[in-house]
């Protein structure tokens, strides 16, 4: 997982983690997993927790190995919501949109971008304004963990 997160991150996610393991053991509760995650200001639904759980939890427990997968998986989960809207837009599966195209749906869906903002990724990534944006490669790019360096 230290490939996946920055030491930071792992950090945080330790220290949340040993507050709900009450008895010292290297594990806390499955019943604490969602307070735990969302103190962490992650936001899983009923059915993630329920998977999570499933799939993590061994006789009532999540060990903290188990609990780094778990928060692994729930942010990726944005990678794909992200992909999925530009795919929907993509109807010829090219894996590019219209730069006014991805204008439209950063300005009027999710947590919405200002056309200012919009006009910042454009430039960043050398998109014009009327060509193409491979979504794909910028929205990896977006979704990256700042640099510790940068924090």
């Amino acid at each position: 997982m230290a490939h996946v997160f920055t030491q930071k991150q792992i950090d945080e996610y330790k220290e949340c983690f040993l507050l709900y393991d009450r008895s010292r053991k290297g594990f806390i509760r499955g019943d604490d997993l969602v307070v735990a995650m969302r103190s962490l200001d992650t936001h899983p639904t009923v059915d993630e927790i329920r998977e999570y759980r499933k799939e993590h939890e061994h006789g009532g427990k999540v060990k903290f190995e188990d609990f780094l997968q778990i928060m692994y998986k729930h942010h990726e989960d944005p990678l794909k919501e992200i992909l999925e809207a530009f795919r929907i837009s993509d109807t010829q599966n090219r894996d590019f949109i219209m730069a006014n195209e991805f204008r439209h749906i950063m300005t009027r869906f999710g947590e919405r971008l200002s056309d200012k903002e919009v006009d910042a990724v454009l430039r960043e990534f050398g998109v014009q304004k009327t060509g193409f944006l491979k979504y794909k490669e910028i929205t990896k790019q977006v979704l990256k963990p700042i640099p510790d360096t940068l924090s």
